[in-house]
């Protein structure tokens, strides 16, 4: 069985959409490790809302190549889709993808060896589609799980880079965070 491990920084929307791609690997055969554990693949959510978040991204982009050498290293999220080319031209990293992208990184894993060329997929943002949570999060050790209900930001406000990374604001589909939250408590969550 394939391994995988998460790296989450910055928000709990961050925190919400790294337990939804968990699930997707889980739900594909994946087995979830603990980061630090040995992984097939490493998946570094990045935050990009201070300069202090984009340091710590790299830094532990860097920690992960040289502490997980075999792994695939997927680095996604918003410093990836404020600055991709900071991750695509890193040594180690295999897959960037932006915020919108890294929904199908299992699709894109298809591709990539760990020989292989980065591959780099930033797709522009969305400006008012409801996005779309296929999976419930797969949270652990944790007695609250965090629901995805909205994204983005209508503000422009000069200081903040949220309007940039994650596009305009928009919501999920109310029927299906209905279904979600119903999943959550029947897993005992509050």
């Amino acid at each position: 069985m394939k391994r995988v491990s998460f790296y989450t920084l910055g928000c709990k929307l961050n925190q919400a959409e790294s337990a939804t791609i968990a699930a997707s690997f889980r739900q594909h055969g994946y087995e979830i490790v603990d980061f630090g554990q040995r992984a097939d693949i490493c998946f570094v959510n990045t935050c990009s809302v201070t300069e202090r978040a984009e340091q710590k991204s790299r830094q532990i982009v860097r920690r992960v190549i040289q502490t997980m050498p075999r792994a695939i290293v997927v680095v996604a999220g918003c410093y990836c889709q404020l600055h991709p080319e900071v991750f695509s031209q890193t040594p180690g990293v295999n897959l960037v993808l932006g915020t919108v992208n890294k929904f199908d990184v299992l699709n894109y894993l298809t591709e990539i060896t760990k020989d292989s060329t980065p591959l780099q997929l930033v797709n522009e943002l969305p400006d008012s589609t409801p996005f779309c949570n296929p999976e419930v999060g797969y949270f652990t050790n944790r007695t609250r799980a965090f629901l995805k209900i909205q994204e983005g930001c209508n503000m422009s406000c000069s200081y903040c880079s949220v309007p940039l990374s994650r596009g305009r604001s928009r919501s999920g589909l109310p029927e299906q965070l209905v279904r979600h939250a119903q999943k959550l408590v029947e897993q005992s969550f509050k």
